[in-house]
């Protein structure tokens, strides 16, 4: 566990940090803790919301490797903290505003993972010219291989829905579709669009 150093970067990730996320459980994520100003290693419960940035998570923590490993750089606890550092620190820049679509987001996050499906890998997110997005990337408990990339906007789930990518770590992107939940009750749209999804990944798994 590492706290914020008061002078250079912000946020600093350390090598216990990375070591601590790379022998925690398949749910556990590393984040910034904004309130309490801190970085730290969640609990295989813990679903993020406004509160907390993620800075990594085990798909991240697999990727970087692989991609330090291919260009012949070191990968040691102590290079992939100081990468992850540099990452946390830009991600903060837009923290102000990538915030508010972790607000929107949490609802559907926490259906998710009731149902299965855990966030795996920091948040993509980006500024359009009519809206916000973020994308978030979840593994299936019933199949890991299978990762489940869902994109909302700024907006209530119910009137502007969410679009989802489905790909295997090894055929690939299987299926991509769209999901909207209208209706008198908007607050049952993250149920409504996880069951949806989780219907698809077991048409998957019986084709």
């Amino acid at each position: 566990m590492s706290t914020i150093m008061p002078h250079g970067p912000r946020i600093t990730v350390d090598r216990g940090d990375i070591e601590e996320l790379r022998t925690a459980g398949p749910r556990a994520l590393l984040v910034w803790h904004e309130a309490r100003d801190l970085v730290f290693v969640t609990s295989q419960s813990y679903v993020p919301g406004c509160e907390a940035m993620i800075i990594a998570g085990h798909d991240d923590l697999d990727t970087m490797i692989r991609i330090r490993d291919g260009e012949g750089d070191p990968c040691t606890s102590q290079h992939l903290a100081a990468t992850f550092t540099d990452l946390a620190n830009e991600a903060l820049q837009d923290w102000a505003w990538s915030r508010h679509l972790a607000v929107c987001g949490h609802e559907l996050r926490l259906a998710m993972s009731e149902a299965g499906l855990y966030l795996t890998a920091a948040p993509d997110t980006a500024r359009l010219t009519a809206d916000t997005i973020m994308t978030d990337t979840y593994r299936w408990d019933t199949e890991p291989l299978l990762k489940v990339q869902v994109t909302t906007t700024s907006h209530p789930l119910g009137a502007h829905g969410a679009g989802v990518t489905v790909h295997h770590d090894r055929r690939g992107t299987v299926t991509a579709f769209d999901l909207r939940s209208d209706g008198p009750r908007p607050h049952l749209a993250p149920i409504a669009v996880t069951g949806a999804i989780t219907s698809v990944l077991g048409a998957l798994l019986e084709a």
